[in-house]
């Protein structure tokens, strides 16, 4: 017989304490755990995404993937071939949940309840809200966050060379182009 499991998923985000309540039947598959908290969150779900079975510490364990990402040694099982109950079984078992690998968008899931479905109710279903949950496009890609950090530590460093030489005279280092057969041992 089928349960009814309460997941809270909580944004993995700078702004805490987003979260949503989602139920979700035990029998149902890991494709519609994604396309509910994507509905709770009022993201759209052209990206790709995999949930990944935790532990306590919220390391990543066994994933589940949106599309087969298997490969000669590992088998990846789908969202949409696995159902929850084959994965999850106890309140307190966590996942962690990522969506847009260029966002990285990532959502900690915890089952904080199992009970019976109500006659009449259709699941999934968001049951609880709290905080306002940022735009999609509101993060920048990893790779944007990287080139704006590089450029600033290279401004950084620029600065800091100034300081530190700006009595010294670097006004032609090109003189150094006229080096030739230097051996290690002469530069000791």
């Amino acid at each position: 017989m089928s349960k009814v499991y309460k997941f809270m998923v909580l944004l993995d985000n700078e702004d805490e304490g987003i979260s949503r309540d989602i139920e979700v039947r035990s029998d149902q598959n890991f494709d519609v755990l994604h396309n509910a908290v994507l509905k709770a969150y009022k993201f759209k779900g052209k990206q790709m995404a995999s949930f990944y079975m935790s532990n306590d510490d919220w390391e990543k364990e066994d994933e589940i993937a949106l599309v087969d990402v298997s490969d000669n040694e590992h088998t990846v099982p789908l969202m949409n071939k696995t159902k929850i109950e084959e994965f999850v079984e106890e309140e307190g078992e966590k996942i962690l949940y990522v969506f847009d690998f260029l966002l990285m968008w990532s959502f900690q899931i915890e089952l904080l309840k199992i009970t019976k479905p109500v006659k009449g109710i259709k699941y999934p279903r968001c049951v609880h809200e709290f905080g306002k949950a940022p735009a999609q496009n509101s993060r920048k890609t990893v790779k944007e966050d990287d080139d704006e950090a590089i450029l600033q530590e290279i401004g950084d460093n620029e600065n800091e060379f100034k300081e530190v030489f700006k009595d010294e005279t670097f006004d032609d280092l090109d003189d150094f182009d006229n080096a030739t057969n230097l051996d290690d041992d002469e530069l000791m």
